[in-house]
């Protein structure tokens, strides 16, 4: 039996051979060579843009892609800082294409923010769908965020009470201390909305969030004491497909 991994809790028991765990290890390795390409490839890209709009589009597949070879544990913490310095299209065509399998927002919420002050709304390139569930909301606008406790200044939101129940229960692990924090807000302040998984997600701004608003625990009638002001962020990580085994539980909820 051999241990393989990094850090103790991620060590794993080896129960095969040693050929086994040689082509193990090479197929680890050969996957670790093949996202720093494409994340480079996807750098590149985005980085031409500035000069050539016409590789936009190329640079908003290579963001995909390179997405496609990352697990839930690291691809927000890589891609949207890429976004980041792209040109406000590539942003926030990349984003929504996305958004829907980053895992753990939490961990960047300073950055979306950044983000967002720099490339502004998204409502200009969501697609019809979306266009049309956002359209159909009211103004003012009632949100919920089912999260951990000490979390719910983040930017993912949503309309539809259940959904922020199944979140603040856990999605995959439960949550022992789960909260759903409810707000209303102008429609103006929506930044962007996600619907291609049936959760009515709806993005916003974690610094124009209200001061004060309704956070109760699951189950609950009566809501907690109002919460003030920006929790801290906890050093926390932030999947278009797998799911990684190997990070906290708490950190692997998607909100």
């Amino acid at each position: 039996m051999r241990f393989f991994g990094g850090a103790p809790r991620q060590r794993v028991l080896w129960n095969g051979t040693e050929e086994e765990l040689a082509d193990f290890r090479r197929l680890r390795r050969n996957g670790a060579q093949a996202k720093r390409r494409a994340i480079a490839r996807a750098e590149r890209l985005v980085g031409a843009c500035h000069e050539n709009p016409d590789g936009e589009q190329d640079a908003v597949r290579a963001i995909g892609d390179a997405s496609l070879l990352l697990d839930s544990g690291e691809r927000p913490h890589l891609v949207v800082p890429l976004l980041k310095a792209a040109p406000r299209s590539v942003f926030w065509r990349g984003l929504l294409q996305v958004w829907s399998s980053f895992d753990a927002t939490w961990a960047i919420t300073d950055l979306l923010d950044e983000c967002f002050d720099e490339h502004g709304y998204g409502i200009d390139f969501l697609e019809r769908e979306a266009k049309d569930f956002l359209d159909a909301l009211p103004d003012p606008l009632m949100l919920y965020r089912g999260c951990q406790s000490g979390r719910e200044r983040g930017i993912a939101w949503t309309t539809d009470r259940t959904v922020a129940d199944k979140f603040a229960h856990g999605t995959r692990w439960s949550i022992p201390d789960g909260r759903i924090a409810t707000i209303t807000v102008p429609k103006l302040q929506v930044v962007a909305v996600i619907t291609d998984r049936g959760e009515s997600e709806v993005l916003l701004r974690s610094r124009m969030l209200p001061q004060n608003f309704n956070c109760e625990i699951p189950g609950q009638v009566s809501p907690t004491r109002p919460q003030r002001g920006h929790q801290p962020l906890p050093s926390g990580r932030v999947d278009l497909c797998p799911r990684s085994g190997s990070h906290h539980r708490a950190d692997q909820e998607r909100r």
